[in-house]
């Protein structure tokens, strides 16, 4: 079974902007929408008059409806939180639960951070999160604490080594991180 580990953390930039991306993004795909209408008529006519359509118009429409459908997961119900994936730098935008789930059991990803201002529902998302995993037994073992903005790091390996059963006999913090990752 491989470790992986949730962190909770702040980036400003995603929710001082998230509505208005999120409404930005509506509005865009709207007009897509509309785009892809007009020409679809076209499209339509054209074949009642018995014009050939080119192979990059039917694979451009083609395209459009992918991007209208995966534009609305992003702000439907699948899309509502937000989410990112850190392994060797690179961080995906918007992530929904089911895709956390999916990135846990890949072996490329290490930590999983998840972001946001207070009351967005991060703590909530995780507990979901922790809740599925336990029980697909996906992990040995599932931790689930609290990192708020003042951070105390004897109590964060307090909380963990509790839930796992552990007891200290290490006093520096580096030897009890230590003995929760050899855990």
């Amino acid at each position: 079974m491989q470790d992986k580990l949730l962190l909770l953390d702040v980036n400003w930039g995603y929710l001082i902007f998230y509505k208005s991306n999120v409404e930005n993004l509506k509005t865009q795909v709207q007009r897509l929408e509309e785009t892809k209408d007009r020409v679809q008529r076209d499209v339509d006519a054209a074949k009642r008059n018995g014009q050939e359509i080119h192979t990059d118009v039917q694979s451009s429409l083609s395209k459009v409806n992918e991007l209208i459908e995966g534009a609305s997961k992003l702000y439907g119900d699948e899309g509502r939180a937000t989410m990112g994936c850190y392994s060797t730098g690179s961080c995906p935008n918007v992530l929904s639960r089911h895709q956390i789930l999916e990135k846990l059991k890949d072996a490329t990803i290490q930590t999983i951070g998840v972001w946001g201002f207070g009351g967005v529902g991060k703590t909530t998302l995780a507990k979901q999160v922790a809740k599925e995993v336990e029980a697909s037994k996906m992990f040995r073992s599932v931790v689930m604490v609290t990192v708020s903005a003042n951070q105390d790091v004897r109590r964060i390996q307090g909380q963990i080594a509790g839930a796992l059963g552990l007891r200290f006999d290490e006093e520096t913090e580096v030897g009890r991180s230590n003995r929760l990752w050899q855990t």
